[in-house]
């Protein structure tokens, strides 16, 4: 497995902006997969700025999970936190390989590369997943009508 910038192919990019439109609908209903397929394209920009989306790639070829680095989440009362680890995905059938951490670790080294200390999240479950980790529990916030936990950590 190798983790990699979202490279241009227009069939990857489609097949993760749908994954990532269905995932994160819960938290974000006004976005499409345009909405999705226009940040791979500013990702692809300048590769030494935000935002940054990577990929999982299998051995086969298969893109298997999808990760991205933003200045801003979109996290109402947490405007003041930057960077943010977001949309992190992983096939289901990919899940506990090592893929969501593979890519964890490449955003969080693509962070400290780009000058952060400091890098930022927040999840609705995961919370002990990042935990084991050494991500930390910072607060709680409001997105959407539901809460979720969001977490920091040093690079």
């Amino acid at each position: 497995m190798k983790i990699i910038p979202i490279p241009p192919d227009p069939v990857i990019r489609n097949q993760v902006a749908s994954w990532s439109h269905r995932a994160w609908s819960i938290d974000f209903p006004s976005d499409t997969e345009q909405t999705y397929l226009d940040l791979y394209e500013q990702s692809s920009q300048n590769a030494s700025s935000l935002p940054y989306v990577c990929v999982a790639i299998a051995d086969d070829g298969a893109v298997t999970g999808t990760a991205t680095l933003v200045g801003d989440d979109e996290l109402p009362d947490f405007e003041d936190l930057s960077p943010w680890l977001a949309a992190v995905w992983v096939k289901p059938e990919h899940r506990s390989s090592g893929v969501g951490n593979a890519m964890v670790h490449h955003i969080e080294e693509t962070a400290s590369a780009l000058g952060y200390t400091r890098l930022n999240l927040y999840t609705h479950d995961q919370q002990d997943w990042y935990l084991r980790h050494q991500w930390e529990i910072v607060g709680f916030g409001t997105l959407a009508h539901h809460t979720v936990t969001v977490m920091q950590k040093s690079l």
